[in-house]
């Protein structure tokens, strides 16, 4: 149900799925929502992908939905122009360049996860290396192998993995 309000709210038609989440795909269909579910191994071009174009700085870019708790969740809408402006202030207060690497451990429905750790590295050209979900025990191994120039977290992230480092 919360998935089917944001995608309303945000007057997201279309929907594209990977693997086999037909239980899923049911449900949104039931909705009126169409669903397309692509197959990785299909050398066709997805209808859904369109030759690169000019975008207004005003035009919705992403859409963000409050913890909804005073009621359901409210959705914040951030133009492209909101996405290029914070990126560059990130870029521009932490020194990020090409030459960084980040190791990317926030989840991707935080705004965090997004605008610090994905937008804002792209933008200054740097490389994201993604991890499938955080566990402060793997950070030590995944910072060995990755060899991350920048990792960014929330102090209760910082806490579990201090457990886990060595001297």
């Amino acid at each position: 149900d919360t998935l089917v309000h944001q995608l309303q709210a945000a007057d997201i038609p279309r929907v594209i799925l990977h693997g086999t989440p037909e239980p899923l795909a049911h449900t949104l269909d039931r909705q009126g929502l169409h669903v397309h579910i692509p197959r990785l191994d299909d050398d066709t071009v997805c209808p859904l992908t369109s030759a690169a174009r000019d975008v207004a700085a005003t035009a919705p870019a992403l859409w963000l939905f409050t913890s909804g708790s005073s009621g359901r969740p409210k959705e914040v809408v951030l133009t492209h122009g909101n996405l290029l402006a914070h990126a560059h202030g990130i870029v521009t207060r932490t020194g990020l360049t090409a030459t960084d690497r980040l190791l990317h451990e926030m989840p991707w429905h935080h705004t965090k996860g997004v605008n610090n750790q994905l937008i804002a590295p792209l933008f200054a050209g740097a490389s994201v290396v993604l991890i499938y979900r955080f566990h402060a025990a793997d950070i030590p191994a995944q910072l060995e192998e990755v060899a991350p120039t920048i990792l960014t977290g929330v102090p209760t992230m910082y806490a579990r993995i201090l457990d886990h480092l060595g001297d």
